[in-house]
C-alpha cells in the first residue's frame, strides 16, 4: 500500500496522484477529497500511470482541499 497526501495550491481539475509506483492497468486507486472516498468514473478519471499519473476532476477542485490518494498495488 502507498499513500500519498496533496493539498491544492490553485483551484484545479487536475491533480497529480505523486506515487511512483502506481500502476493504472493493475492497481487499485482510492481517492479522498477533505475525508470523503470520491467515485471513479463518476467523480474523477485517471489518465497516465506511474509518478505522471493525475486525476482530472469533472468539477474543479477549490484552492485548500487536502486529497489523500492511497494505492492498493495487485498480487
Amino acid at each position: 500500500q502507498y499513500r500519498n497526501d496533496y493539498t491544492t495550491v490553485i483551484t484545479t481539475d487536475r491533480i497529480p496522484i505523486g506515487i511512483a509506483e502506481y500502476d493504472s492497468t493493475r492497481d487499485i486507486l482510492l481517492v479522498v477529497i477533505n475525508g470523503i472516498l470520491m467515485l471513479p468514473e463518476k467523480e474523477y478519471v485517471i489518465n497516465g500511470t506511474g509518478y505522471e499519473a493525475v486525476i482530472e476532476t469533472v468539477q474543479n477542485v477549490l484552492w485548500g482541499n487536502m486529497l489523500t490518494f492511497i494505492v492498493l498495488k495487485s498480487v
